[in-house]
């Protein structure tokens, strides 16, 4: 029994961690390099990493909250920066501060190999 209290003690730990950075939108593996084409594997609306700045995120579970709708699909498995600074079409306004904001809070899954 005793030895079960440390287990169960570290799993607590590493349960918090991972809730409070996540929620941050830190992950462990945000500094891994991601070559376009592993970036375009995931180009569905099921399973949707886009790039903006060269930063990948992986925006799946983002995508019924968009207010935009199904516009935010247009840019799965690309670099969507250029679709991020102008809403989508040329000569568009660039997104919002809270926009800019709510990136932070999306799964980085790391940046894009150039």
């Amino acid at each position: 029994m005793r030895m079960f209290v440390p287990v169960i003690l570290a799993v607590a730990i590493l349960g918090i961690f991972f809730t409070v950075f996540k929620g941050n939108g830190l992950q462990m593996n945000e500094n891994r390099e991601i070559t376009s084409e592993e970036l375009a594997t995931h180009a569905t609306r099921e399973d949707c990493w886009l790039a903006i700045e060269g930063t990948v995120y992986d925006v799946t579970k983002f995508i019924p909250m968009h207010p935009g709708k199904d516009n935010i699909v247009i840019g799965c498995g690309k670099d969507a920066t250029a679709l991020f600074a102008n809403h989508g079409r040329e000569g568009g306004v660039p997104h919002s501060e809270r926009a800019r904001q709510m990136l932070l809070k999306l799964t980085k899954k790391g940046t894009l190999k150039s």
